[in-house]
């Protein structure tokens, strides 16, 4: 092991310790700086690996501007139960946010607290559907289609070659009708 002073810092591994840390473990290994960032895998924390600066968590980036924050083009957060079933999240170049569930039951289920409503906030012009067209609203009109992506009336459903088919409203003892 050698161990060598250069203004204020020190180095094990290496005669040239960055400058600004305190404590350089081999060339970008493990760097502690004078202002309490650390870095793993890297001689500046805000660089690359993994970066601790302000109390802030950052993977992949040169300022975590968050208690984690991770920046990367593919995959950003994997959270599992094991190597073959988990939840992976990315997010695109223009901010989309895709949520892929990976094995034998990727199952999304949001749970509000008892009594509390699960909201859906969506931007003025965006719309909301599930797998693509078997619910959807439209937003600007507020028109729900079932089975189509451009309700042209408060509610409109078809099957699954765009054609009309028929629905069914009853109300036990009140009234039963069939609409075609």
């Amino acid at each position: 092991v050698y161990l060598a002073t250069v203004g204020g810092s020190v180095g094990i591994g290496t005669t040239t310790p960055v400058t600004g840390s305190l404590l350089q473990i081999a060339t970008g290994t493990l760097t502690v700086m004078q202002n309490g960032s650390v870095g793993i895998g890297t001689t500046n924390p805000g660089t690359a690996g993994l970066a601790i600066m302000n109390g802030n968590v950052g993977i992949g980036t040169t300022a975590p501007s968050a208690r984690l924050h991770s920046v990367a083009t593919t995959e950003q957060l994997r959270i599992g139960y094991d190597a073959s079933n988990y939840w992976s999240s990315t997010i695109g170049s223009t901010g989309a946010l895709t949520l892929q569930g990976v094995g034998t039951g990727g199952a999304l289920t949001l749970s509000p607290t008892s009594g509390q409503n699960l909201n859906v906030s969506l931007a003025t012009t965006g719309d909301f559907a599930v797998n693509t067209n078997q619910l959807y609203v439209d937003t600007s009109a507020g028109n729900v289609g079932i089975g189509t992506t451009g309700p042209s009336n408060k509610l409109v459903v078809t099957d699954s070659i765009g054609a009309a088919t028929k629905m069914s409203l009853q109300s036990v003892n009140q009234w039963g009708s069939t609409l075609n």
